[in-house]
């Protein structure tokens, strides 16, 4: 019988089901392949050093944040992104002047810039003044900031206490 295939013929042929079983099959793992970004040289959480400084001077209150990554292990970090929330003492806060390079800021909250991960060893200070009316009865008053970021080893959401002396 001619024009029939033989079994020489049907190994040698890749048919239409093969190809889309191959492409199911290859899809996922190019996905997965490109789902980790390019910075994620841990999957480890990292040690965390986060702390937060105030000093009054009439009716503004200077503040400084640190967020230090410190080793071990290296290579952790924290991706670009991140947030520190100000959780002022009082509702009537206000945050003025330029918002420090690196850092965008809506309200209280700031955001670290596209492409400023924090990789340990390695550290990273937000400083900013703040207002009231008047910061009269504030000595002794805490401002809480809350860290929200992601890491390799996941979310890391710590907190700091600045006392105004």
């Amino acid at each position: 019988m001619t024009g029939l295939p033989t079994s020489s013929d049907k190994n040698s042929t890749i048919s239409r089901r093969r190809v889309i079983q191959g492409a199911a099959w290859a899809t996922p793992a190019i996905l997965i392949a490109t789902a980790a970004p390019s910075f994620a040289v841990s999957t480890d959480q990292p040690a965390i050093s986060f702390t937060a400084t105030a000093s009054r001077g009439g009716s503004t209150i200077a503040y400084t944040v640190t967020l230090s990554l410190t080793t071990p292990p290296t290579g952790t970090y924290i991706a670009d992104g991140y947030t520190i929330t100000v959780a002022p003492p009082r509702p009537t806060f206000i945050v003025y002047g330029a918002t420090p390079a690196g850092w965008t800021r809506s309200g209280h909250v700031f955001t670290r810039a596209a492409g400023a991960d924090l990789t340990a060893p390695g550290s990273v200070q937000l400083t900013f003044t703040g207002s009231w009316g008047s910061a009269l009865g504030l000595n002794g008053s805490d401002t809480t900031f809350l860290l929200d970021g992601m890491s390799g080893g996941g979310a890391v959401s710590p907190s700091a206490i600045a006392t105004a002396t």
